[in-house]
């Protein structure tokens, strides 16, 4: 099954982000998009 994002979703990420960014740094965003993506393949594979 694929996951599809809304934009409701996907602004409320690109935030999350910017605030990881800010106040974590770069590696910590990296991190954090990583398991977001490892999330999202989990939910995909077991809806």
């Amino acid at each position: 099954m694929k996951v599809i994002w809304s934009d409701t979703a996907k602004l409320h990420w690109s935030k999350t982000l910017d605030f990881i960014a800010k106040n974590f740094g770069v590696s910590a965003v990296e991190t954090f998009i990583k398991k977001t993506m490892e999330a999202t393949k989990q939910i995909s594979a077991m809806p």
